[in-house]
Formats: C-alpha cells, structure tokens, sequence
C-alpha cells in the first residue's frame, strides 16, 4: 500500500468523527436553545424621600418587564464627613418594580439605592446604583394670628424652601392626639399660613411633610414647636 494513503478501515473511523461532531452540535442547539439566545437587559432605579420623611424609595425599571419583579435593593447611607457608604436596610421590589425602606433620615448624608443583578431564565438583569440623593434638613416657625396661625420655612438648601405641604395640627384639651385641621404650601421664600379661629387653652403645631426636589435632594419632614392658644 501507498505510504500516503489511509486504510480504508482507518478512513471510516475519521469519517464516523466528522460526520458525529457536527451531529453534537445540532443537538445542544436542539435541547439547549437558551444557551445561544440568552441576552442582558439594562436596569434604571431611582431613589426618593417618602412623605413621611421616615423612609426613603424607588422603583426599578428595565425594558424587560421580567427585570421589574423580585429585584433585590440595598439601601446605602454615608454620614456627613464619612468617606464611604454603608447598608442599612434592603427590600425586595414588587411586581411593579416598586421598593421601600424605612430609616429615620440624617441631615446632610447621602443615600444611594443599589439593585443586584439577577438571572431570569437565561438572560441577565443588570445590576445598577441610582443616583446620590442628599437629606437636607428643614425648620418652621409657627406664630398665631388673630384669625391663623402662620409661619416660615428654613432649609440650608433653598430648593427646600417651596412648595412644600405645611398641616396645621391642633389638640384640644379633650383631646389625647393631634389632628389636621388645615393646610398650605409654601411659598417660594418659605412662607405659609392657615386661617382658623384659634381655640383658648388648645395646642398648635405645624407638620412639613418630606419632598424629593429633583434627584440631587431629599427635603426633611418636620414639626414645629407646640403653641398654646
């Protein structure tokens, strides 16, 4: 026999191989069909303070509704002056994307919410921080007028300043709570006033509820100081 030419029974074992390896290839493709479709879809989140001022949320969002649900959120605060962010509190988002925690905000720290990537089915939901919200402290004066009681707002951030809901709460001295019995949005210098007939011997105060001004600002709930008429 030729030096350069196989024997035949040497040739059907090569061909057996060529003839099995595109065969196992067709049948991953077959019973893996994932496996070559499989994408990664992008995820936003956003971040704000709660009405309460007691919590701060958000919703995750993502071209891919399945990217929406069941998505894990850390929480993440950094002190003033600290030099990095620290957990303090996780949610899991709900069929909508929507997510909260509750913390009792600090002046001046920063938080951040951070979305864990997670698999859905073959494909991947990326993970992504939101935006840097700050808390920013805010005070209120409460005075009573003949026929008000009315007041200003203060805030080292002037974003905090207006349109924010102030609710005039009294207590009467049969009273064990305080209940709102009006409301006003300030103005843009922070003033605000409600009309009512002051009540002798019952107390006044008035509540700023928390705003998120943009992205960058997350505006502090407060109470005034009690007033007794």
């Amino acid at each position: 026999m030729h030096p350069f030419v196989s024997s035949p029974k040497g040739g059907n074992r090569m061909s057996k191989r060529l003839i099995a390896l595109p065969v196992a290839i067709i049948a991953i493709a077959v019973f893996a069909p994932g496996i070559a479709n499989a994408a990664s879809f992008n995820t936003a989140a956003s971040i704000a303070i709660s009405s309460t001022g007691k919590a701060f949320k958000g919703q995750v969002s993502s071209p891919a509704a399945k990217c929406k649900p069941n998505r894990h959120v850390t929480l993440k605060r950094k002190n003033p002056g600290g030099s990095s962010f620290v957990n303090i509190g996780t949610d899991t988002t709900s069929s909508t994307g929507a997510w909260s925690v509750n913390t009792n905000p600090i002046a001046n720290a920063q938080y951040v919410a951070v979305v864990s990537s997670r698999k859905a089915g073959n494909d991947t939901c990326k993970g992504v921080a939101s935006k840097v919200t700050t808390a920013r402290k805010t005070t209120t004066t409460i005075v009573k007028g003949s026929n008000n009681f009315h007041g200003k707002l203060g805030s080292p951030s002037s974003a905090c300043l207006n349109n924010r809901k102030v609710n005039l709460q009294r207590k009467t001295i049969y009273q064990s709570s305080f209940s709102t019995i009006g409301s006003d949005q300030s103005s843009t210098t922070g003033v605000w006033q409600v009309n009512t007939n002051p009540i002798s011997g019952a107390s006044y105060r008035a509540s700023v509820v928390a705003r998120q001004v943009g992205t960058a600002t997350s505006c502090m709930a407060v109470l005034s100081a009690v007033r007794i008429a």
